[in-house]
């Protein structure tokens, strides 16, 4: 319970509530551990659920009526999913998350979530802060994704899931990035065979160098050059 709610107070949304208001939300809540691949929630399923991300990082896919998957987002830890799902009813993307490497999470019913920001209704800004902030780097994430050719998608891409995600390897300014060619591949929407081409060139002018499911970011500004260069 303590670990929880140090989590979910970590979180800007969730950093001045009110005990009485925590804890009514921690009593519903519970801490669960997935592996990668594992599915952690699927808006399909009919009771809304709302997720905190306390570690890890998490693959985001749109779900299509007859059930297919199509990944294009990553989120990482203190990311809150879930809590849009109940506004709009009619013709919405629908999403399912999948932990992409190890995640902890903290679930909790979302319809508890909005009642208690119903009763207490000066903590709804903070929630919409965050909600709103999130969905820009969102869309920061989704614009490298789709911007310019594809070596250009590949570098601008790398090097925000860097950014946001990558780990610091001691002793430079090195930066590792778990993620395979095969799913950098759907993220852009394009085949593995082409992003592996376009690594492999990235790669060749040093500004990364490629490992065995990840790579890893030699030269930031080289890469962040590559991918705002002028065809």
């Amino acid at each position: 319970m303590v670990l929880m709610e140090a989590s979910l107070r970590r979180a800007s949304a969730f950093s001045a509530w009110p005990h009485s208001m925590m804890a009514r939300l921690l009593l519903a809540s519970h801490v669960a551990h997935h592996h990668p691949s594992e599915e952690i929630s699927n808006e399909l399923e009919q009771t809304p659920r709302t997720f905190l991300i306390a570690s890890g990082q998490v693959m985001v896919s749109r779900v299509t009526e007859l059930g297919e998957q199509s990944p294009f987002l990553l989120l990482g830890a203190d990311s809150l999913a879930g809590v849009t799902q109940i506004f709009a009813k009619k013709n919405r993307v629908v999403y399912a998350f999948g932990a992409h490497t190890e995640v902890v999470a903290i679930h909790f019913p979302t319809l508890l979530l909005i009642e208690l920001l119903d009763s207490f209704p000066m903590h709804w800004r903070s929630m919409t802060l965050m909600l709103v902030g999130q969905h820009g780097t969102y869309a920061q994430s989704l614009r490298s994704q789709t911007a310019g050719s594809l070596q250009q998608q590949v570098a601008l891409t790398v090097s925000r899931l860097a950014q946001l995600y990558g780990v610091a390897i001691s002793g430079g300014a090195s930066v590792r990035v778990r993620i395979s060619q095969a799913e950098l591949a759907m993220l852009l929407h394009a085949t593995r065979q082409a992003v592996n081409r376009q690594l492999k060139k990235i790669a060749a002018s040093g500004a990364i160098s490629l490992e065995y499911q990840g790579l890893v970011v030699v030269d930031p500004k080289m890469l962040r050059d590559i991918g705002s260069a002028r065809s």
